[in-house]
């Protein structure tokens, strides 16, 4: 029997041997992860988005208006409540994946870009027991009571600093009002 010569066997594979090597053992990672991926995705999505009750969003605007901050002195729950304020409060006024958003007394002004708030619409310059006065939260409810899974921003143009007027019921008063809206109306079009 013969042996190779020992040239032959102490060289390294060719360069396309060696990248094929390696393309084989790597190959099986980036399939993992793609599909890891997809079932993660999957996970998070809802099953089915829930749908605007029918007439959420009036072209007209609701009359009887009353700023936030009037509408918090006399809200009882259970009654009827036409608000106008504008969207914000924090830097998220929008929940995320829930119709639910935060609304301020329009008497109240955002707070001026010299002042260091990268949000203006989150009053950051002013306590939070002034904001929480004269603030309110807006929910979308379905047939069965429930708070909608699906957010409100960017619904008929509906983001921070946006001007609005809602109409529903006082859901609750015990740690700031509760609206449950049955319109919401955005000043200016939207």
């Amino acid at each position: 029997m013969r042996c190779a010569p020992a040239e032959l066997t102490d060289r390294a594979p060719p360069p396309i041997v060696a990248a094929m090597e390696r393309a084989r053992r790597w190959f099986p990672i980036p399939l993992v992860l793609l599909a890891l991926a997809c079932d993660r995705e999957d996970a998070r999505a809802p099953a089915a988005e829930a749908a605007w009750p029918e007439g959420l969003f009036g072209s007209a605007a609701p009359a009887g208006s009353e700023p936030v901050a009037a509408a918090r002195a006399a809200a009882r729950p259970g009654a009827d409540v036409v608000l106008r304020g504008r969207i914000g409060g924090r830097s998220k006024p929008f929940a995320e994946g829930r119709a639910v958003f935060q609304i301020v007394d329009p008497s109240l002004e955002p707070c001026p870009p010299d002042e260091g708030c990268p949000t203006p619409w989150d009053y950051c310059c002013m306590t939070p027991e002034e904001i929480a006065g004269h603030s309110a939260t807006v929910e979308v409810v379905g047939a069965d009571g429930a708070v909608l899974a699906r957010t409100l921003r960017g619904a008929h143009g509906l983001e921070p600093s946006r001007e609005v007027i809602v109409a529903g019921k006082v859901r609750s008063t015990d740690a700031g009002l509760v609206v449950d809206a049955t319109t919401i109306h955005v000043v200016g079009g939207g």
